[in-house]
């Protein structure tokens, strides 16, 4: 056993001679001196700003401490369904309240949360499933069907925990899924109270039964007690077995035993005046080192199957310190909107984390709809926004018809893709009280790894300069670092990148040299240190030997007064090897050909540049960012290509 300073440890009223005193005392001191879990300063925070709001969400103000005391009610709902460090966990939901109640209540018991896009299929979300071993998946009513389907099809998963049903109106599981493994959990953020049909093997796992006393459990008849046990998973009934489901509300302060499996971290026992010893559910956080995966990311898969960024404590933790310190000016009484998803790292770490460490409050709204937007930012006084460039030109415009007082808002935070400059210039228009600063990064990078602090010069076009604790460099395809102004692959290393990919070492050694972690994005940095993203390595243009990027031609597109968005991608040609094309989309009533987009073109481009054609469509193929797809583009363009060939 580790010696630790028993003099303090008399102090705080700790007996060095008992050995239920010295193991609480060593786990206290390895939590603050060894370890690193996002959800201790969650908890920290959550008590020091107690009576702040946390988050607003459709009418409902959720104070800091009605959020914690949800979260410590569902980690013990998890505990006791058999969820413990190093557990992962997979999560199917929109930005909801449940989501960060979820998220931290994971990440309490030393678990890996496992966020996933909510518009997947069952087949795309399965994959995600079973690739990361997910134990139980938590999913927003919404998102139900699909992640019962994906279960179904996962070893791993031994059931749907299914939240968000009152809002729903959900009263009865549909007769289709009466054989699966299903668990409703209502949380009405104080309490715990909602009680739902129960049949065959589907449980509930809230009702009121206040008449059963949890402690006089002899330790044999747990097994039969009416938590499903843990260190293992839930018990099932036999087939054709009709068992009634007991459960229970967990009042604050409740004393419940361990389930068998559990030998440390969530459960502690603690010694009474008898001499015995009784259980109590430790309200401190699983120690984690600051190595431990603490989230598993999957990429959008543009390139295979979407792999896995194993990000770390330590890594959001810095993100996010980061986020606050420099960024936001997070603090208690603030306010920031949640336009972005929280499966998504931008969203998690730049609003939903950084935001709740500082006592900021989130503003959430179910979907992205610009007018109810606005609404929500004029009439919930919000300071900070973050977003894709697609969404911040949506909200940009719709401004400029409602013309709100957004006088609140002093900063936006544009990520995810480049922002053009233009659109740079649309945005201080019509935010005139918001500072518009840019940032750069990927999942593997928690995400932030380039960005301007406020205080410092803008650049419009430039992605800004590395951040503390990270250095980017331009690297050259020998493996060297490049000179100021030229170009290069963008190459990133510190506090912020991942530890590796999930279950693929190959893909992990790939993406690496040296420590320096290989983007896949073609960028320079002028003699400033201020960096500019060029193109994705992999959407170069490569027309008759010569190298072209994308996204200059997109910025002359984007300046013309009557496009509304603009991307550029190569479509092959037998001779040339790749040929221009340009997509846009129109503003409102706004109407002008392909021939007459084509002429501004050459006007400003060298004559290799100018697209070969130019496509205008309805709308542009988007992620659930609001990121245009490429891939898309170019998958739309190869079947009206085969069209017209299977015409002739």
């Amino acid at each position: 056993m580790r010696d630790v300073d028993c003099e303090a440890a008399r102090k705080k009223g700790f007996d060095e001679n008992d050995v239920f005193s010295r193991r609480r005392l060593e786990r206290e001191w390895n939590r603050w001196t060894m370890s690193l879990n996002l959800a201790l300063d969650f908890q920290i925070a959550s008590e020091k700003y107690r009576e702040y709001p946390a988050i607003i969400y459709n009418g409902l103000n959720i104070s800091y401490g009605e959020l914690a005391n949800s979260v410590r009610h569902w980690s013990i709902l998890l505990s006791r369904m058999g969820v413990s460090r190093g557990d992962h966990v997979a999560m199917v939901m929109p930005n909801v309240p449940e989501f960060t109640i979820a998220y931290f209540a994971i990440l309490h018991l030393g678990a890996v949360v496992v966020p996933c896009n909510t518009l997947l299929t069952y087949h795309e979300l399965a994959y995600l499933l079973s690739h990361s071993d997910a134990k139980y998946v938590i999913a927003y009513h919404s998102c139900m069907v699909q992640s019962i389907q994906a279960a179904r099809e996962t070893d791993s998963c031994a059931g749907v925990i299914v939240t968000g049903t009152k809002e729903a109106g959900l009263k009865i599981l549909p007769e289709a899924y009466h054989d699966d493994a299903i668990f409703w959990v209502e949380d009405e953020i104080a309490a715990l109270r909602e009680t739902y049909p129960v049949i065959d093997k589907t449980f509930s796992l809230i009702a009121e039964h206040d008449d059963y006393d949890w402690r006089g459990l002899p330790d044999k008849e747990f097994e039969n007690a009416p938590w499903p046990t843990g260190g293992g998973g839930v018990s099932q009934p036999e087939p054709g077995e009709s068992r009634e489901v007991v459960t229970s509300t967990i009042p604050v302060g409740e004393q419940l035993p361990p389930s068998a499996g559990d030998e440390d971290t969530t459960w502690e026992a603690l010694p009474t005046a008898d001499g015995k010893a009784r259980f109590s559910w430790s309200p401190a956080p699983v120690p984690t080192s600051p190595n431990s995966t603490a989230v598993i990311l999957y990429t959008s898969g543009t390139t295979g199957f979407p792999k896995g960024a194993q990000l770390t404590h330590f890594n959001l933790y810095s993100n996010a310190m980061f986020v606050r310190e420099f960024m936001t000016g997070y603090q208690p009484g603030r306010r920031t909107i949640a336009i972005l998803p929280f499966y998504h790292s931008f969203g998690q770490t730049f609003v939903q984390n950084a935001a709740l460490f500082s006592g900021a409050a989130i503003v959430m709204v179910p979907r992205f709809e610009p007018k109810r937007v606005l609404q929500s930012i004029s009439e919930e006084q919000v300071g900070v926004m973050a977003g894709v460039p697609t969404m911040l030109i949506h909200l940009a415009r719709q401004q400029q018809k409602q013309q709100l007082d957004l006088s609140s808002l002093y900063q936006i935070v544009s990520g995810g893709s480049s922002l053009p400059v233009e659109m740079y210039h649309e945005l201080c228009a019509a935010f005139p009280s918001a500072l518009v600063l840019e940032g750069y990064g990927l999942s593997e990078t928690s995400p932030l790894a380039t960005c301007t602090p406020p205080g410092y010069k803008v650049k419009p076009g430039s992605i800004g300069m590395e951040i503390p604790g990270s250095q980017t460099r331009i690297m050259r395809p020998d493996k060297t670092f490049a000179a100021p102004g030229e170009m290069g692959e963008i190459v990133v290393r510190g506090h912020n990148v991942m530890k590796g990919y999930h279950k693929n070492p190959l893909a992990t050694q790939q993406s690496f040299v040296n420590s320096w972690f290989l983007t896949g994005d073609i960028g320079y940095c002028d003699d400033e240190g201020y960096f500019f993203l060029v193109d994705r390595k992999k959407d170069i243009i490569i027309r008759a030997g010569m190298n072209i990027y994308p996204r200059e031609i997109e910025e002359i597109l984007h300046a013309h007064p009557s496009v509304q968005h603009a991307a550029v991608v190569g479509m092959p040609h037998p001779i040339h090897g790749e040929d221009v094309v340009g997509v846009v989309t129109l503003k409102e009533g706004e109407d002008i050909s392909a021939l007459e987009l084509g002429k501004y073109c050459r006007v400003r481009l060298a004559a290799y540049k100018c697209p070969q054609q130019i496509v205008i469509l309805d709308e542009m193929p988007k992620g659930p960012t609001g990121k245009i797809l490429k891939r898309e583009i170019k998958k739309l363009l190869s079947e009206e290509d085969g069209n017209l060939r299977k015409g002739d």
